[in-house]
This record gives structure tokens, sequence and C-alpha cells, in this order.
């Protein structure tokens, strides 16, 4: 869903967020992004680096950007495409893990 630059080193994954948390989370202070059709594009200003989501990952990114918890947008796209939760929360986090670990992402500030 995230479209990143790749690192050949081995570094340990962080734990992936919890999507049942309420968490709520906002762009990186140094992303600017844009929907281009049913897709979203990135960029960080910091390194000048482009990132692109795919139409799901622009819904799920579109909806974290708009207040919604990672379990409230797991629930809507279940419900809009009638899935399997399981299948969608697992997408759902490991998206918001990437965009995290990309610096894109961040815990919202309360």
């Amino acid at each position: 869903m995230v479209d990143a630059p790749r690192s050949h080193a081995t570094t340990p994954q962080p734990a992936s967020p919890d999507v049942t948390a309420p968490v709520r989370y906002q762009p990186s202070a140094n992303v600017v992004f844009r929907s281009v059709g049913e897709d979203v594009v990135m960029l960080d200003l910091e390194n000048g680096t482009y990132f692109s989501l795919n139409e799901t990952g622009s819904q799920i990114w579109v909806r974290l950007c708009s207040g919604q918890t990672p379990d409230q947008v797991v629930q809507a796209i279940a419900d809009a495409y009638e899935t399997d939760r399981d299948t969608v929360a697992t997408d759902v986090q490991d998206t918001v893990r990437r965009l995290v670990d990309a610096g894109l992402l961040q815990p919202a500030s309360a």
C-alpha cells in the first residue's frame, strides 16, 4: 500500500500498532500530501522523498487524517467492501506501521 524506498540493511521490525487501541494519528509536520484520482501522493519535505498510496492505502490515510482511530478505519472499510474484518485489520495495521516507520504519520497530540 505504501511505495517507499527500501533499505538493504537488516533491522528488527518494530511492533505493529494495535488497531484496537484508541490512538488517533496525524500527518507528520514535514509531510504534504494531495489526492490524485483515487490515490494519495506525499512528499517528505525534510528529505525530498515522494511516496504514493494506492486506492485502499489512500482510504486508510484519509480516514486516519480525518481523526478516525485505526479500529474505526477497519470497521468502515470492512463494511464498505463487505470484507472479513480480520483481513482488513491486518492490512490497516501493516499500513499504519509502514506510514509511521517512513515518518509520514505520527500519533496525534492530545
